[in-house]
């Protein structure tokens, strides 16, 4: 039995403040109530306030926002006859917060009732209900309180509403929420009821049940057993050759530890002559039988897959059958490549039309260009705008400082038409002066380095600094008091400290001379200026050496030294800039390759490849694709011939469970001819698949346990290894084995309940051995199916990623998938004996409450085991 947490009722705590008494139907009571002002608490004033509850009769309907679900859901066509129809709401004390009475201990009446009965015994017309004695007496309201519960289990409490009325069988319902008291306050109606009543309906759904049975009911009457001799073979008459051959044939699910046997001789010698195709008498080839394979192999090459096919007829068969369902299927299947196609024509226009333009330009390109380098670059030059870098256009890089070349000598349309031979500077220049090439080699030259200034002397453009310095007075001679002024302030913060003092000191003397009216030495003072300036840029060191030879050698105040010499030794032209020829031939290879249309970065391509996605080296071949469909096959085979996919399944008796395994061989010549259909109608529609396709790969419907998504059944066609068989692993998706477990059942269980949980559990082992006597481990991870299907209304088959022979050691468990909490109102006979006593008691005793009415008739999910070794033989 689940663990359950229910409460009898629910209701606020307010109600506590009832005495019972009634106005109008409706419970009264009084509720103390102090009323005082936060700021003054003395200002108090207390009392009882008369409250009354509404009653039933005030509630008009209860709509979508009160009701949570309901069970069966509204329009089941086969719900069950065993288990009771209850109502979910979303408010946790709903069904008791109208009842007009008090709890009398745990027992307390919902103020609702959930009526249920046929549609002849229930009838609605507008919001009132009409209904037969019958119903209401299988609704007597003196035992109502065990109708209702408050389930506090789960991530919010949930209070239910249940009907304890067995439904008919095979029959249409009704199920009406009406009131449970009467206008007064008492209960609605009594038992036995002396006829129809009419009652307002707030709430109400239709549904039908069945005869079918219930999940227990089913299951017990599964009966495991090895599958019988029929299922899975089929007998092949081959009647070309006499006496005629009779083969045993497999289909796509097949029996357990089977191999197809050795084709007689008669009938692979027919095979091959048929196989051989004559010709008419002028010459022309006959139709004859298909040669599957063709389209993935080369011409004449044979593979051991391939062969078997070829020359068996059994396999014959399955590739006849994949080509019949891609006949079938023709509409749907070119329809999906379509669309997956999408703009590929235009694509191709496009890819073509480039092809052929670029074809022509590239022979006029390698033709007509000069072979010298900068003769190219001449011609190519004019372009430079229009090539973009990721620092820029060329012409941009080149048009920068640091370059002799101007970028204008290639690219502006005057600069070339005055050096053209035939114009004014072509006319006067010296023969060869004008040559292209001559102007480019000459134009990308830097110029010769300019003199450096002498040592300890600063660059003439740094004198232009000392404007401030170097002043004139009236005289016309050098204004001492600027130099003075600069050299009190010069900043030697920065110095070494053993020369900031000695600084100090000679600018001081110096400054204390010329306001006594002595000459300075200005050349000499500048120098030191200069020097202080630098002394960020020289090591502490390098510094006081050149401090101290300055001043070893720094002049005499009044000894005529001036600017003239001082000037003479100073550089007069502007500084050099920096000067970085361009690479002519790599400018020029660079150019060639842009505008070479036969390079995959010339402009066309670039345009080409960012315009149609999807295109692969090399990107001017004619535009191909390879669908892929998504289209389990086997569904086909289910609709059209049943009899291959699961031949003799009319062997398996009413509620059989068996095992048997795929036949990976069978699905392999299915998909062959099924994908050779496909391509011949790709190729017939004119779609421009590429070769060596396999547009359909999924046989069986598998799908990842873990993450629910599809898997191909096979891998591509032109992958399988041409020394591998007919059916091998490599042809398909990573697998246990060659072939999967398949569990088939034909009961109607699983069409009635479509959501059971099917999965296989290892069992112990003992001395190597399934020891079944063990109580299965719940705890270990349990094998889930990776794919199923249903073959007739109550035939339904399980796929197991297990090889077939070694289902022996697994349970087989079956669990149901119920949607909600169920309540029975009809005893199993799976229960014991005490579960069946207390269910008895629940249902027959007026005075049990909701909680235990609950827990004594809740349905447990079921879980069925079936032994390994009862499905499947032992294989030697």
């Amino acid at each position: 039995m689940a663990d359950l947490v229910l409460r009898a009722w629910h209701r606020s705590a307010l109600y506590d403040n009832l005495d019972g008494s009634r106005l109008g139907g409706r419970l009264q009571g009084e509720h103390p109530l102090a009323l005082f002002d936060p700021a003054n608490p003395a200002d108090r004033a207390e009392g009882d306030v008369e409250f009354v509850i509404d009653a039933p009769r005030d509630v008009i309907r209860l709509g979508d926002k009160d009701i949570a679900s309901v069970t069966p859901v509204p329009g089941t066509m086969n719900a069950e006859t065993t288990k009771a129809v209850h109502v979910e709401f979303r408010d946790a004390d709903l069904p008791w917060r109208h009842t007009p009475q008090l709890r009398s201990g745990q027992r307390l009446r919902p103020w609702l009732a959930l009526l249920v009965g046929a549609t002849d015994e229930i009838t609605i017309a507008g919001d009132i209900a009409t209904v037969s004695p019958a119903v209401l007496d299988d609704h007597d309201l003196a035992g109502a309180s065990r109708w209702a519960h408050l389930d506090e289990g789960g991530d919010r409490p949930v209070s239910r509403l249940l009907s304890p009325r067995v439904l008919a069988p095979k029959a249409d319902h009704i199920a009406i929420l009406v009131r449970a008291f009467g206008e007064n306050g008492t209960i609605a109606w009594t038992v036995p009821a002396a006829g129809p009543a009419e009652m307002a309906v707030l709430h109400h759904w239709r549904f039908r049940t069945d005869d079918i049975g219930d999940f227990v009911s089913l299951a017990a009457r599964l009966s495991a057993r090895v599958a019988p001799p029929e299922l899975g073979r089929a007998a092949l008459h081959y009647d070309r050759i006499a006496p005629e051959e009779v083969l045993e044939a497999y289909g796509a699910l097949a029996p357990i530890g089977v191999a197809a046997s050795v084709t007689p001789a008669a009938v692979s010698t027919d095979i091959a002559a048929l196989r051989v195709r004559p010709a008419d008498p002028r010459g022309r080839p006959v139709i004859g039988l298909p040669d599957y394979g063709r389209d993935w192999l080369a011409q004449g090459a044979n593979t051991i897959w391939s062969d078997t096919l070829n020359q068996d007829p059994r396999f014959r068969i399955a590739g006849g059958l994949g080509r019949r369902a891609g006949i079938v299927l023709q509409h749907e299947i070119v329809e999906e490549a379509e669309s997956q196609a999408g703009a590929l024509d235009l694509g191709h226009r496009l890819i073509a039309d480039a092809s052929l333009g670029l074809a022509a330009a590239g022979s006029l390109f390698a033709r007509r260009l000069p072979g010298d380098d900068l003769a190219r670059l001449w011609v190519l030059g004019p372009g430079m705008r229009k090539v973009a870098t990721q620092t820029g256009t060329v012409y941009d890089r080149l048009a920068s400082d640091n370059r002799p070349m101007p970028s204008t000598l290639l690219s502006s349309s005057a600069a070339r038409r005055l050096f053209r031979p035939g114009s004014v500077v072509g006319r006067r220049a010296l023969r060869g002066a004008v040559n292209p090439v001559s102007i480019l080699r000459e134009g990308n030259r830097c110029p010769p380095k300019v003199q450096k200034a002498p040592p300890g002397l600063p660059h003439a453009d740094k004198v232009l600094d000392f404007d401030t310095v170097l002043k004139l007075n009236s005289t016309g001679r050098m204004d001492p008091r600027a130099l003075i002024e600069h050299l009190r302030s010069l900043d030697v913060s920065d110095c070494p400290l053993e020369a900031q003092q000695r600084i100090k000191r000679l600018a001081e003397r110096n400054a204390e001379q010329a306001e006594a009216g002595a000459d300075l030495p200005f050349a000499a003072l500048i120098k030191l200026i200069n020097l202080v300036d630098s002394k960020k840029e020289m090591k502490p060191d390098e510094f006081l050496k050149a401090l101290a030879l300055m001043i070893e050698t720094f002049p005499r105040t009044g000894e005529g030294d001036d600017l003239d010499h001082f000037g003479s030794g100073l550089i007069r032209d502007p500084s050099p800039r920096p000067c970085r020829p361009t690479d002519l031939g790599a400018l020029s290879d660079g150019l060639t390759a842009a505008f070479d249309p036969n390079s995959e970065q010339s402009g066309t391509v670039v345009r080409l490849r960012d315009r149609v996605n999807g295109l692969a080296e090399p990107f001017l071949q004619p535009a191909r694709f390879c669908p892929e469909i998504d289209l389990p096959l086997w569904r086909w085979m289910r609709d059209d011939a049943p009899d291959w996919l699961m031949p003799g399944v009319q062997a398996l008796q009413p509620d059989d469970v068996t095992a048997i395994g795929t036949n990976p061989r069978f699905v392999d010549g299915f998909m062959i001819g099924a994908n050779r259909q496909a391509l011949a109608e790709f190729r017939w529609r004119n779609l421009r698949v590429a070769s060596g396709c396999t547009p359909l790969k999924r046989f069986w419907e598998i799908s990842e346990p873990s993450t629910g998504l599809a898997i191909d059944t096979i891998q591509p066609i032109r992958n399988w290894p041409a020394d591998s068989a007919l059916g091998a692993i490599s042809h398909q998706q990573p697998s246990a084995g060659a072939a999967d477990l398949v569990l088939v059942f034909r009961s109607p269980l699983f069409e009635r309940y479509p959501g059971t949980v099917v999965y296989l559990l290892e069992a112990p082992t003992q001395a190597g051995e399934p020891y079944y006597s063990a109580n299965p481990d719940l705890s270990l991870p349990r094998t889930f199916p990776v794919f199923q299907g249903k073959l007739e209304n109550d035939v339904t088959f399980f796929g197991f990623d297990v090889p077939p022979a070694e289902g022996r050691r697994f349970w087989v468990v079956l669990e149901e998938a119920a949607p909600a909490y169920r309540f029975r109102t009809v005893v199993t006979n799976t229960w014991p004996a005490a579960r069946i006593a207390s269910f008895n008691a629940a249902r027959n005793n007026t005075n049990v409450d909701g909680a235990i009415y609950a827990r004594d008739t809740f349905n447990d999910p079921v879980r069925v085991l079936i032994r390994g070794t009862a499905l499947v033989p032992e294989v030697a």
